[in-house]
C-alpha cells in the first residue's frame, strides 16, 4: 500500500468468472491469519462451486462477510427474526435499511463497511443524520426506530458469530431524543 503496509486480496481465475462465478474479487485486509483464513473459505467456497456449478452458497462464504449488510441478512435468517411478527417484518426492514443505504461521506453506503469500523461516536453522528427530513425538521421516532432495531439486530448476531461481530454494540448507549408529544 502507499503507506508501506500490505495488504491481501483474493482473486478468482478469469476462466471460472466466464463460467458463471458470481464471487469476485475481495480486498481482504493487512492482517496475515485473518486474511488466510478468509482465502481458504473463499477457495472452498470456489472448489464447492466447480463441483456443483451453481448450487446454494452459505451466506458466511460470499463477498461482504462481516459487513453489517451481511449482519443484518444473518439477522433475519436467525431464531429472533422468527419472533418479529409479520405485521411488523415491512417496519422492520425498512428502518434497517435506512441504515444499510445510508450514504458515507466517501460515497458508498454503511452497509458496506466493516462491522469493526462502527464506532459509538460514528453511531451518534448517523443517529443526527438519521433525524434530518424532507417534509419535516426532525424525524425522532423514525431515527429512533432504526438505532433501537440495529442494536437488536447487532445482539443476536453477535451471540451467534463471537469471533466475528465485536463485543462492544455501538448502536447500544445512544442518548435517543423524544418529541414533546411521546409517551414513554
Amino acid at each position: 500500500l502507499k503507506d508501506g503496509r500490505t495488504a491481501y486480496y483474493w482473486n478468482p481465475p478469469g476462466r471460472d468468472i466466464a463460467a458463471g462465478f458470481t464471487v469476485g474479487r475481495e480486498a481482504l485486509g493487512s492482517d496475515y491469519g485473518a486474511a488466510m483464513d478468509r482465502a481458504r473459505k473463499l477457495n472452498t467456497h470456489l472448489d464447492a462451486w466447480r463441483e456443483g456449478r451453481g448450487t446454494m452458497r452459505d451466506l458466511d462464504l460470499q463477498p461482504g462477510f462481516g459487513t453489517l449488510a451481511w449482519l443484518v441478512e444473518r439477522y433475519k435468517r436467525s431464531r429472533a427474526w422468527g419472533k418479529v411478527s409479520d405485521r411488523s417484518r415491512y417496519e422492520y426492514e425498512r428502518a434497517l435499511n435506512l441504515v444499510l443505504q445510508h450514504k458515507l461521506k466517501s460515497g458508498g453506503e454503511l452497509g458496506h463497511a466493516p462491522l469493526a469500523s462502527i464506532t459509538a461516536r460514528g453511531v451518534d453522528k448517523l443517529y443526527l443524520r438519521l433525524q434530518k427530513g424532507t417534509r419535516v425538521d426532525r424525524r425522532l421516532r423514525q431515527a429512533n426506530v432504526c438505532i433501537i432495531r440495529m442494536a437488536r439486530a447487532w445482539d443476536a448476531v453477535r451471540r451467534l458469530y463471537p469471533a466475528t461481530v465485536p463485543g462492544t454494540n455501538p448502536f447500544r448507549g445512544v442518548e435517543l431524543e423524544h418529541g414533546a408529544g411521546t409517551t414513554r
